[in-house]
């Protein structure tokens, strides 16, 4: 059965625009929230057949007046360890659970994403430009196993905006609380490749704490979008929003 989606084209000339992404959060959450209405919007189907075309939509030409540079730290400053407590991403309410989130790996994640970025073909797109989206069933809730490094930095200015953008559009409500919740990520492996992965601050001390370097974890994500540098590159976001040892 074919269902509708929604996502969001961000096209860039002159240069990716950045936004500072500030603020503190004191306490984490899911993304359980309800999908809404957008001024821009595609109804393709999540197959590259699809007779429907991806509209994209540009930002003004003219240079943005606020920019950051990308100022990424391989390492964090050591935070506090926690006191045997549960950790604080419950989900905000009761029809909202981890259920939702499917066994997948990231392999699996990028066969289904690949698909929904082919979209792009079908109208002349600009570059770089950032991919992101809105529907929940697309962002694949997903529960995978990985190798837990323990390194952790700064998130960089562009996936930052990318972030930025996607929390002011999926939940308005919501966005000045989940925006800071993602400062740093986190490296992990899955077979040979290596992901940086956004997760939430309250996280990470119990990463710190429960994970055991080198050792399996599973981690909670969703797939928030992509940025575009280039035709053949593609530098997918995925937000952590829980763990497991």
């Amino acid at each position: 059965m074919d269902k509708s989606r929604f996502f969001v084209v961000l096209c860039f000339i002159g240069g990716l625009l950045l936004s500072a992404c500030g603020g503190e959060g004191e306490t984490a959450v899911s993304f359980n929230s309800p999908t809404p209405t957008l001024t821009a919007v595609s109804t393709s189907t999540p197959t590259p057949t699809s007779t429907q075309t991806a509209t994209p939509t540009s930002t003004p030409t003219e240079e943005p007046t606020v920019t950051a540079s990308a100022t990424a730290s391989p390492t964090m400053t050591p935070t506090p360890r926690p006191s045997a407590t549960p950790k604080p991403t419950t989900p905000p309410e009761p029809t909202s659970t981890w259920d939702r989130y499917q066994v997948r790996t990231l392999q699996n994640l990028r066969e289904l994403t690949d698909p929904l970025l082919a979209l792009l073909d079908e109208a002349p797109a600009q570059y770089p430009s950032i991919y992101l989206e809105f529907s929940e069933e697309y962002q694949y809730p997903s529960r995978v196993q990985v190798l837990y490094t323990g390194q952790f930095r700064e998130i960089a200015p562009e996936r930052q905006f990318a972030i930025a953008r996607w929390a002011e559009a999926f939940l308005p409500n919501l966005a000045d609380k989940y925006i800071p919740l993602f400062q740093h990520e986190v490296l992990v492996r899955e077979g040979s490749d290596e992901y940086w992965m956004p997760v939430q601050e309250p996280l990470i001390p119990y990463m710190e704490n429960e994970l055991l370097v080198d050792g399996k974890a599973t981690m909670f994500v969703v797939w928030i979008g992509a940025l575009l540098p280039g035709p053949e590159e593609v530098d997918r976001i995925y937000l952590i929003n829980e763990f497991r040892q």
